[in-house]
Parts: structure tokens; C-alpha cells; sequence
């Protein structure tokens, strides 16, 4: 089988938890992620490494990653940044396997996302990938957020190509 043909799951419970308003507790957070990792997916997008004024119920990330047990477990871990400094925490940490920057082709959607301009995005991008072919975190992920939202919305609207 060739590399293309292999279908890998990535597993996102970051994204469900950061939405939640009540802030979880680090250990419950490490409990659920346990389990996950004990289920055999490629890859757990388990936090982030953001502005906790941002996304307040990930400012325990490093936190939670001390707590998992990854010994007996092949899942690589991934986690989200959205600036330099946010790459640099994350890169601390041997165990993190990716780094994921929130991209989108909708310069308003990506403004709403990571307050930079998709211009400004890309010079972050380039710095946080130089960054990365340094660590260990040297494949990085774009997390094309806002791609689907530019074709959907616009597809209600009648035009399945415009943008927002």
C-alpha cells in the first residue's frame, strides 16, 4: 500500500472542549484524553497554545499534557497555535509530534480567528515552519478553517465560489 492510500485519523477534541464556557477541570481534561489516546487514532488534536484571554479553557495545555501517559500509546499529538509565541510553548515539549496553524482563504474569517490578515498569516506561517524544522515538531499541519464556511455560506446565496 502507498502512503497515499492510508487513511489516518485525526481525532479533535480540542476544538469540541475550547467551545464549552465552563471551564473543565485539568484532570477531567486528562482523564477523557487518556481514553482517546487509548483508542488507536493517528493523531489527537488535544490543546492549544494560545492566549488564554482568547480561549480560556485551554490555558491549561501544558498542564494536561503533563498529565497524559503516553507509553503505551502510538498516537501522535497535535496542537494548535496561532502565533510565534505559541509555537515556541508548544516546541518545548517533546511529546507534541505537530503544530497546527488555523489558516483560512477568507481574510474575514481569518482576521475573526487570529486578528492577522492572511498576508500577515503567512509571514507567522513562515516562522513558525522555520521554527519547526528545528524541533522535532518540524511537520506542521494548516487547519483550513474558514474553506468550508467561504463555499458553504455563498453556496446558500446562490454562488458556491464567492467569498465572504
Amino acid at each position: 500500500m502507498f502512503e497515499s492510500e492510508v487513511v489516518k485519523i485525526i481525532e479533535c477534541p480540542r476544538d469540541a472542549m475550547q467551545g464549552i464556557k465552563t471551564f473543565i477541570p485539568t484532570e477531567e481534561k486528562v482523564k477523557y484524553l487518556q481514553s482517546l489516546l487509548n483508542c488507536g487514532f493517528h493523531t489527537l488534536d488535544f490543546g492549544s497554545f494560545v492566549s488564554p484571554r482568547a480561549i480560556p479553557q485551554m490555558a491549561d495545555t501544558a498542564d494536561v499534557l503533563q498529565g497524559l501517559d503516553l507509553s503505551e500509546s502510538k498516537t501522535k499529538l497535535l496542537a494548535i497555535v496561532a502565533n510565534v509565541r505559541g509555537a515556541r510553548d508548544a516546541s518545548q515539549f517533546d511529546a507534541i509530534n505537530y503544530l497546527g496553524y488555523p489558516f483560512s482563504i477568507s481574510e474575514n474569517f481569518q482576521m475573526r480567528n487570529t486578528h492577522k490578515t492572511i498576508a500577515q498569516s503567512i509571514e507567522i506561517l513562515d516562522a513558525i515552519l522555520e521554527l519547526g524544522h528545528k524541533t522535532k515538531q518540524g511537520s506542521g499541519y494548516l487547519y483550513f478553517h474558514g474553506f468550508w464556511k467561504s463555499l458553504w455560506r455563498p453556496l446558500e446565496r446562490g454562488n458556491c465560489w464567492g467569498m465572504d
